[in-house]
């Protein structure tokens, strides 16, 4: 095994890795490889794009890692290799357009690879094309606020499906809100958020099972009472009649 192809192995098993509160930890790694090479540099850009595009809820974090490979001289290598892989993975548009659209939020893409892609869905107006095309002006739009006439064209054309109509729908009504989701969502939960939920549902499903006993046992009461008066009544009733 070559040095290269050494470095692509560990690199490939700090990709494995890779979580939200892992990130600090694993990138002082990625520091330490020797990414001193155009070939070496390439190879790790498109294992990152690799597993970005594969895994959507971590995009952010993989476009944090293109960030931190920023020696000016790479990190414009950089730049351009992104780009043009994006280009030749329409098929697998709608992860790359999440991925390419936290890269170029993070100034690691041109405006005008954006504004390509743009230009290039709008007039394709295929079902992936508007779907990708949604997804890069939702995240995109705060920065690159893009014109959206031609969407309401292809809506009232009515030449589309529900779920896409509903998509450029609310592309439209972001755009109009100045790019502020109704709702925030969240980012991919940390395995501690994980493990904190899972116990506040045993707690909670343990909660419900005492209710449920207490409730039982209330029950179980009142019967005793119930039945306690009506011996009672009898007996006083047979006192009566003996009187």
């Amino acid at each position: 095994m070559t040095v290269t192809q050494e470095l692509f192995s560990q690199m490939r098993s700090i990709l494995k890795k890779l979580t939200p509160e892992k990130f600090e930890q694993l990138m002082k790694e990625v520091n330490e490889l020797s990414i001193n090479t155009k070939d070496r540099l390439e190879g790790i850009g498109n294992m990152v794009f690799e597993k970005a595009i594969c895994e959507v809820k971590f995009t952010s974090t993989y476009a944090k890692m293109c960030h931190c490979l920023k020696e000016e001289e790479e990190s414009q290598h950089l730049k351009e290799e992104l780009g043009t892989k994006v280009i030749a993975h329409h098929r697998r548009a709608v992860g790359t357009m999440k991925f390419l659209s936290k890269l170029f939020k993070l100034d690691m893409v041109q405006d005008v690879v954006i504004l390509g892609c743009v230009g290039t869905y709008l007039d394709t107006q295929s079902e992936e094309a508007l779907e990708c095309l949604c997804c890069l002006i939702t995240t995109t739009g705060t920065v690159l606020d893009c014109e959206n006439v031609k969407l309401k064209q292809i809506l009232n054309e009515g030449k589309i499906t529900s779920r896409v109509h509903f998509m450029l729908q609310d592309v439209m009504d972001l755009r109009q809100n100045n790019w502020v989701p109704r709702r925030h969502k969240q980012g991919p939960k940390t395995i501690i958020q994980v493990h904190e939920e899972a116990e506040l549902e045993i707690r909670l499903g343990n909660m419900k099972v005492e209710q449920q006993l207490l409730s039982k046992m209330g029950q179980s009461t009142i019967c005793t009472q119930l039945a306690q008066a009506e011996q009672d009544q009898s007996s006083i009733s047979i006192e009566l009649a003996q009187a």
